[in-house]
């Protein structure tokens, strides 16, 4: 938080305190945290300008009777008004101006999250988590994705974050595929392509009966630890673990820990004992074990009457023992909507097996969900598969960029390609609240509003500019001698007002795990930037506005590349 928003924070404080019921501690954080910097838009007219909403500040009578309060100016706060519930608030202009301009320039990539909210939190992030022997399909790119972007966000505001890729490499299914790979495989053929021989094996193989009527003593002997068994579920991991990272290399995002649910198949049935011992779950007539958890109606299977586990068990062994590993603070598990029961019933249990394993982590802080894509293909017909869509984004992107108006020739044509077709993927995605379905579409990979290929062309003008002003003006944008006064125009001012909400969107993008309040800033900083830079030149100006106004675009391609940092995003320095 900015000197100047927490110094008038204190001043609504000592206006506010006589009024408010709350304990001090509480109500200047409350103030603190819902202070907000007016949003702008390109017709906006306003500057220096907080919001403060006091209905949840002040009870009803208490808002009654504040409505007769007087303000006096100081060298913060030019004035003070009240409408309706809210408090309008007016910084002083030049102060607000300065520290913006400043922060940005001092801090770089810090800038937005000065103020890291825990500087020693163990936070745990599960996100991505496929099936070893298939492929990434679709469906897991919007858990790669968020996860990475949640990732990103808790790590910058001083998290100690884990990534975990925890992989699904347990169960009939692996019984179904090495029964079916006897019949049906080839040894040639897997090592020419392993991930999609394996599919075509399993797809065959679970058309088939007999093989299925065998999976289930395959699956036996793999937990009972046959070491023929295992070897062949060994090969397949390996594979399969070799081929999913060259997907996310792709994408840049890399994983601190692969785990899978092998690893805790056997801790898994420990833990089925001591939720008979707690009273958790009780053994049925047919052996099998039956989960009985309070405020849960629905009866569930923990373990098999072969004594086989099952994914909830192995979940609640994985989730206790990361506990005793990491002794995390927060754990974060980014999953489809869908298996909302599922993280439920885990979230339960661990809250009776011992209620420090989460503490006080709320169930919504817990499982973090998102809606399906529809729609997800590419122009030759539906695809599946996540590598699919990044070779068909690089396409894309690289046919639209031979048609576009700003066409020239690159040396890094493909990587510029490639990065701009990641970047539709993410931005495509992450513009979208988190819990919504929606369409996908290849439309506009270029358009000139709302895009990754316009928040990069903006940012790679930004950074000619700076580099031309550097070669030909030797001109370097700093702030010492600068006179910030100079930057008076209102499409200046309201790109300033704009840069000052960066750290607002972060937190508000942090604390509902929704991306989207990020990129929208994003959309809506780089139209702002492109309205500043037609309207007010930095070449052929006198020296003081040029080096005025080469600050100003630095911050803004400083403020484009944090937000890219965060989604995930390589920014591009030539496009």
């Amino acid at each position: 938080m900015s000197l100047l928003k927490r110094n008038i924070s204190f001043k609504i404080f000592d206006l506010l305190k006589r009024y408010a019921v709350k304990n001090d501690e509480n109500l200047i954080h409350q103030i603190q945290s819902s202070t907000q910097t007016k949003r702008v838009d390109k017709s906006s007219k306003f500057f220096a300008l907080y919001t403060l909403d006091l209905k949840n500040l002040l009870a009803p009578n208490d808002l009654e009777n504040f409505k007769s309060f007087s303000f006096n100016s100081d060298d913060y706060t030019e004035s003070i008004k009240l409408d309706r519930n809210k408090l309008i608030i007016q910084a002083n202009k030049t102060l607000f101006k300065r520290e913006v301009i400043e922060s940005i320039f001092k801090q770089k990539s810090n800038y937005g999250f000065e103020n890291p909210i825990s500087k020693h939190s163990k936070t745990i992030i599960e996100f991505s988590s496929p099936n070893i022997a298939k492929p990434l399909h679709a469906g897991h790119m919007r858990s790669t994705f968020l996860g990475n972007f949640l990732s990103n966000i808790h790590q910058k505001l001083g998290h100690h974050v884990t990534k975990i890729n925890y992989l699904g490499d347990w169960g009939t299914q692996y019984g179904i595929l090495a029964v079916g790979f006897k019949k049906f495989g080839s040894f040639n053929e897997l090592d020419k392509s392993p991930i999609k021989h394996l599919l075509d094996v399993y797809v065959k193989a679970n058309q088939d009966e007999d093989i299925k009527s065998k999976a289930l003593d395959y699956f036996t002997k793999m937990e009972d630890k046959d070491p023929d068994s295992l070897k062949m579920w060994s090969l397949f991991k390996k594979l399969s673990i070799r081929e999913l990272e060259s997907v996310y290399e792709k994408l840049n995002i890399k994983f601190d820990v692969y785990e899978s649910e092998s690893e805790y198949y056997e801790l898994a049935k420990e833990y089925v004992k001591k939720m008979i011992e707690f009273g958790l779950a009780k053994k049925l007539d047919n052996n099998t074990i039956q989960a009985n958890v309070k405020d849960y109606d629905k009866k569930f299977i923990v373990q098999k009457s072969d004594g086989s586990t099952l994914y909830i068990t192995r979940d609640i062994a994985a989730l206790c023992e990361r506990k005793k590993k990491y002794n995390f603070n927060k754990i974060v598990y980014v999953v489809d909507s869908s298996q909302r029961e599922h993280f439920l019933k885990l979230y339960k249990i661990a809250k009776l097996l011992d209620h420090k394993i989460l503490g006080n982590l709320s169930f919504e802080q817990f499982f973090v969900p998102f809606g399906r894509i529809t729609n997800m293909s590419t122009r030759k017909g539906k695809v599946e598969f996540l590598n699919d869509l990044i070779t068909e984004a690089k396409l894309v992107a690289h046919e639209s960029m031979q048609f576009s108006k700003t066409k020239r020739e690159l040396e890094n044509a493909d990587h510029v390609a490639q990065t701009i077709g990641n970047s539709h993927l993410v931005i495509t995605d992450l513009a979208k609240p988190r819990l919504k379905d929606y369409e996908f579409s290849w439309k506009n990979i270029i358009a000139k509003d709302d895009s990754a290929y316009m928040c990069h062309y903006a940012h790679a003008r930004l950074f000619s500019l700076i580099k031309k002003c550097q070669r030909e003006l030797n001109l370097e944008p700093q702030i010492e001698t600068i006179d910030l006064d100079l930057l008076n125009k209102q499409s200046e001012l309201t790109l300033i007002q704009h840069l000052a909400r960066f750290e607002e969107a972060i937190w508000q993008a942090y604390h509902d795990y929704e991306p989207y309040h990020v990129v929208h800033y994003l959309f809506q900083l780089v139209k702002l930037t492109n309205i500043c830079l037609k309207e007010n030149y930095v070449l052929n100006e006198c020296e003081n506005v040029a080096m005025a106004r080469l600050l100003l675009y630095s911050c803004s391609k400083q403020v484009i590349q944090n937000a890219f940092n965060i989604l995930g995003i390589e920014a591009l320095d030539s496009i």
